[in-house]
This record gives C-alpha cells, sequence and structure tokens, in this order.
C-alpha cells in the first residue's frame, strides 16, 4: 500500500450546519460553527471537519416589480401539459409554446379574470419576485407546470 492511501488527509468541506450550534462569522462572509460534525459512521472521511455554510446576502430592491402573471398551464390544458417527471421541464414544448403565445396575445383577458385567479390557474406577480413564486408553486403543485407571462410591450 502506498503512502498517500494511507495517509491523514485535512480537507475543508463545507457542511449545513445543525440547528442550535453557535456559529461565528468571518472577514470573508463564511459562517464557521463552533465546534466539529460528528458522524455515526466512525469510518466516515467527513467525521469531525469544521462546518462551513456559505452567507448568502439578499439584495434589497427599493424599485417594485411590473405586474406579470404566472400561468399554470396543467389546469388551462386539463392536464395535457405537466411536469410529472420533472418539475423544470415540459411534457409537451410545443403545446406548451403555443399556449405562451395564446396567453401573451391576450394578456389583458387572462390577467383580469376573475375565475381563473380564484382557481389558481392565474396567478398574479411581479417582475422582481416571479422566480422565486415559480420555485415555491413548482414545489408545492408536483406534477403542475407554470410558466412566467409577461405583458406586451409598448411599441
Amino acid at each position: 500500500m502506498d503512502d498517500w492511501e494511507t495517509a491523514d488527509w485535512d480537507a475543508l468541506v463545507p457542511l449545513a450546519v445543525p440547528k442550535g450550534e453557535e456559529e461565528q462569522e468571518d472577514d470573508s462572509g463564511l459562517k464557521k460553527s463552533v465546534g466539529t460534525s460528528k458522524r455515526d459512521d466512525e469510518n466516515d472521511w467527513l467525521a469531525d471537519q469544521p462546518k462551513i455554510e456559505h452567507v448568502v446576502e439578499e439584495e434589497e430592491s427599493s424599485v417594485e416589480g411590473e405586474p406579470m402573471i404566472i400561468v399554470n398551464l396543467t389546469l388551462l390544458s386539463n392536464g395535457t401539459i405537466h411536469s410529472k417527471f420533472d418539475r423544470n421541464s415540459v411534457n409537451d414544448p410545443d403545446g406548451a409554446r403555443e399556449l405562451r403565445l395564446k396567453i401573451e396575445a391576450n394578456y389583458k383577458d387572462y390577467a383580469r379574470n376573475p375565475e381563473l385567479a380564484m382557481n389558481k390557474t392565474v396567478i398574479p406577480a411581479a417582475t422582481n419576485v416571479w422566480r422565486d413564486a415559480l420555485v415555491v408553486l413548482r414545489n408545492e403543485n408536483e406534477g403542475h407546470y407554470f410558466s412566467p407571462i409577461f405583458p406586451p410591450k409598448l411599441k
């Protein structure tokens, strides 16, 4: 056996910090937990490594987003357009594109339709929050395909 196979390696591996464990932030914007992780498996090479969590600072925007809508194409198409197998894709890209173009051409009708809003087929949103809203909708409604629809640009 070579020496490198049995040598101890000192490696910092980012791990999630367990709840209730104290953290300290250093100058690089990283949070380091006080203490080390303990794993049940003694042979785990990650055992006893310091835990590091990258801190993501949210940008505070003073600019409000423009109105737009997020449309549940699964409900609108009676289930023929869906994302049952991958929440970030669609089973019928051509059908979804045709339906999006139809909605964009009649944006005001869809955006102002109270029945579509009540059954959550059309969800009002804003351009500064639609990405986060889309993630939440896809997580809460497995298999449903949601698409952002923006108002037509004025010429």
